[in-house]
Formats: C-alpha cells, structure tokens, sequence
C-alpha cells in the first residue's frame, strides 16, 4: 500500500530532529569545513523543494540541495562499523525525480551523532536494489552505493 500525505508527513516530522542537527553542523563548521549558510525548507505539505536543506555555497556561488535521511536502528560512526557493505541513497522514485538537483545525500546514524555523506557525484557507483520498505511495508526499488562511496563524519556530541 503506498504512503498516503497525511502518513508522509508524519514520517517527514519525525527526521526533523536530525535534519535540524545536520544544518546545526553545517551552519556552525568544522576544523575540515567552513561555516555556511543553510536553508530549511518548511514540510507544510506545499513541497516546493525537493530536499531537507539548502545550502548557500560561496565559492561556487550557488545553492547546495540536500537530503537528509535518518537511519533510527542503524548505529556507527565510521565506515568500518558500517554493519553493510552498501548504504541506502534513496528510493529510487525520488532520486530520479530529483536526478542531478541534490548534491549530496545525508545518512544520520540512530542517535544523530554521526552522519555517511554520499556526493551525487558517486551516481555511476549506484545499483538499483528492491528492498522492503518499513514505511510503506512494501518491496520497493531503491538505489545502494558501496560505503566506500561515504565520507563519515561527526557531527555532534
């Protein structure tokens, strides 16, 4: 059965709170990253963009859409506690609705402390897989990409 509006919001209202700590992240910088501006787009059901956040890149004067998605029983901080050898992107629906317009794709470990950061650049390492979806319980295709294609880091205590 697939996911009415009203149960799609539901489940967009609870990733915020690790959308929210990306954007903290990325917002307040690194000893690696620089300090940049971020958009939040509201879920009040209009979704006008296509991603969780924006975000201003000043170098290449333009705008960094991302996906956010948050993993509640995947735990790790790093690439050799990954427990698989692939990692989720997406749905593939989505992602080839969105092809090329988000930059990147955010997974957030289970307590939100840790995040696999998968550039779209890395699309040609992707593979279509059909995996049970625990939203919609139902089979559905997503893409995989080998963790190998994930940059780990931390992103709060």
């Amino acid at each position: 059965m697939a996911m009415d509006r009203e149960s799609f919001f539901a489940a967009l209202k609870k990733s915020h709170k690790a959308v929210f700590r990306v954007a903290e992240w990325i917002h307040r910088g690194s000893a690696n990253v620089r300090s940049r501006t971020v958009i939040i787009p509201a879920s009040n059901g209009d979704m006008v963009d296509a991603c969780d956040l924006m975000v201003w890149d000043e170098e290449q004067s333009k705008v960094m859409k991302l996906e956010v998605k948050h993993k509640l029983d995947t735990k790790f901080t790093c690439a050799d506690d990954y427990p698989f050898k692939t990692i989720i992107v997406s749905n593939s629906k989505t992602i080839e609705r969105n092809w090329g317009k988000i930059e990147s794709y955010i997974i957030v470990n289970d307590k939100i402390t840790y995040a696999a950061i998968i550039p779209f650049t890395t699309h040609e390492k992707w593979k279509k897989f059909q995996i049970h979806a625990k939203n919609t319980d139902r089979v559905e295709e997503f893409y995989l990409c080998p963790k190998e294609c994930a940059t780990f880091v931390k992103i709060s205590e």
